[in-house]
């Protein structure tokens, strides 16, 4: 499960979305968003309180990058998922993100299904787009809660993106300022 694109894409998506548009949700949407968890962990959550969740944690070095702060954690099937990713800056929880895979999706009856329940529980996209009839992806952003969630999909994989929209800002900065360009 390589996140560390996906980590950067979704990075770059909440700066320039949350500079850009203005903030639109409802109160019920923001409340909805703030607190929105996955097996029970939020964005609140520190590292002891998901390892004690799971034990089987395990850090992510390649991922990681030590010269910024940025950790990654790891823990493979979960009770309702394929897997869950957790993002660390400076040993706060910056993303959360949710895996997906084909059998899971199929008993489930469709990544339209998993949609749906987000919609459900956060409002309808701010973004949307599907690709084709096996590719789609959606946006969702709540200056008002901090949080931004990018829910994307293809024949291989399903992920759902939570982040913490200010931990996204600091880890953005700290990449312009460790940035090696050559000039």
């Amino acid at each position: 499960m390589k996140i560390k694109n996906i980590a950067l894409f979704a990075i770059a998506l909440v700066t320039s979305a949350t500079t850009a548009l203005a903030d639109d949700n409802t109160p019920e949407q923001v409340k909805a968003a703030k607190e929105f968890k996955v097996e029970g962990i939020d964005l609140t959550a520190t590292l002891e309180s998901i390892r004690a969740k799971w034990p089987s944690l395990v850090y992510v070095e390649k991922e990681s990058n030590k010269k910024i702060g940025l950790a990654y954690y790891r823990v493979d099937k979960t009770t309702n998922t394929d897997g869950l990713d957790f993002a660390f800056l400076d040993g706060k929880l910056m993303s959360i993100f949710v895996w997906y895979f084909p059998a899971r999706i199929d008993k489930m009856g469709g990544a339209s299904i998993l949609a749906e329940k987000i919609v459900a529980r956060i409002g309808k996209a701010d973004n949307a787009k599907k690709e084709d009839d096996k590719s789609f992806s959606a946006t969702w952003r709540f200056v008002e809660a901090g949080r931004y969630f990018i829910f994307e999909g293809n024949k291989e994989r399903s992920i759902l993106t939570i982040m913490d929209i200010a931990v996204s800002e600091k880890m953005t900065e700290k990449q312009k300022a460790t940035a090696e360009t050559g000039f």
